[in-house]
């Protein structure tokens, strides 16, 4: 009789079951270690972007060069390293002090640093990764996932994170001028807006929501759909940031309040630029609320709202189009003057709700004493700070 030889076909043995799944496990670890892998990437990536915004939003106002001089602390004028002046591990380094003078570095500079990070990565992970899973009405790809992208990159995917990515990145160095005092520049205007009225000419897709429901199959076919969006996306934008700065208390930030809107819908579209206006009016009522306990809520900039609005409403934009009432692909005019009526009542609201300064306050500041400052302290207002 002859012996019995497994064929190919036979069911596995118990050692063949256990090598199957230890190669699964494998298998599996290294498709996390290379997720993580992407998302530490991006980090980094942001984490640079940051540390380079630091330098703009510094330099640029008072009138330096980006390049030229070196990074040096501008109180004591020392020449940075190159290895103190990496993102985020160089300020932990130096335990947020210069090394030369020891006079403390401002922590805003890591932070920046961190929240650029976290832009460029979370972003990922909301839309490029998830196939789009934030953009209403978009079809995502078959596979999804970093893995998937790095084999089989899905351009028009790519590009839309990177036009997102550019939209938030760039309001935040606007902000953070704004915030510390400074009108920010035609020219960071100018760039800000190129970049979010140019690129949907060459790929009107950057532009997921049509303008109308109605005119849906007209721009199927690619006519002037990226102009046409770019231009109801910013008109509807200034038209809602004129309605929030009718409003506002100080009238210098009013025509930050109308390009930032602006330049919002000619990135997103009218719908995301009524949308983001709704939300800059809500957190213009909860800084007025929190300005009666922290005084430091009195001071925030227009710009800081618009910018906190857009971070909410591009990570979240599906979902907020399904809430009911909300400026979305089936928006009509209607939704215009409901928006303005809203935006223009909730930023008087908020200019209520604002305490007015105390009297007492102001008559201490008039009658304080002014020290005399030396020409040899080159400290910089606001917090000692080391220079990109």
């Amino acid at each position: 009789m002859l012996p019995i030889v497994p064929h190919a076909w036979s069911p596995p043995g118990p050692l063949d079951l256990q090598a199957g799944e230890a190669l699964r496990r494998r298998a599996r670890l290294q498709m996390v270690l290379a997720e993580a892998a992407a998302y530490v990437y991006l980090f980094a990536f942001g984490a640079i972007l940051g540390s380079f915004l630091n330098v703009v939003v510094y330099r640029i106002p008072r009138g330096m060069g980006l390049l030229r001089p070196a990074s040096r602390c501008p109180c004591c004028q020392t020449p940075i390293r190159l290895s103190d002046n990496l993102p985020l591990l160089g300020w932990v380094k130096l335990r947020g002090r210069c090394r030369a003078c020891h006079l403390p570095i401002s922590p805003r500079y890591p932070l920046v640093e961190a929240l650029s990070g976290i832009l460029w990565m979370g972003l990922a992970m909301a839309e490029l990764f998830s196939g789009g899973a934030n953009l209403p009405g978009y079809t995502p790809p078959r596979n999804v996932g970093a893995l998937w992208l790095m084999w089989q990159p899905h351009w028009p995917l790519l590009r839309l994170y990177v036009y997102h990515a550019l939209l938030l990145y760039l309001l935040v160095g606007l902000a953070l001028i704004a915030a510390d005092g400074f009108r920010p520049p035609r020219t960071m205007w100018l760039i800000w807006l190129a970049l979010g009225a140019l690129p949907p000419l060459a790929w009107p897709e950057l532009h997921p929501v049509p303008v109308s429901a109605s005119f849906a199959a007209w721009e199927a076919a690619g006519a002037a759909r990226g102009a046409l969006s770019v231009l109801a996306g910013g008109a509807a934008g200034a038209m809602g940031g004129c309605c929030l700065a009718l409003a506002w208390q100080h009238r210098s930030q009013r025509a930050d309040l109308v390009l930032g809107l602006a330049g919002v819908g000619a990135y997103l579209g009218w719908q995301a630029a009524l949308g983001t206006c709704l939300l800059a009016a809500a957190l213009a009522i909860l800084a007025a609320s929190l300005a009666r306990l922290l005084s430091m809520a009195r001071h925030v900039p227009s710009l800081m709202l618009v910018t906190g609005a857009a971070f909410i409403h591009v990570p979240c934009w599906r979902l907020l189009v399904e809430l009911p009432a909300w400026p979305g692909p089936q928006a009509g005019p209607l939704a215009l003057a409901i928006t303005a009526a809203v935006a223009g009542a909730a930023a008087a609201t908020a200019q209520m709700l604002i305490p007015p300064p105390s009297p007492y306050a102001a008559t201490a500041r008039a009658h304080a004493p002014h020290e005399p400052t030396s020409s040899a302290d080159p400290q910089p207002p606001n917090n000692p700070a080391v220079d990109g």
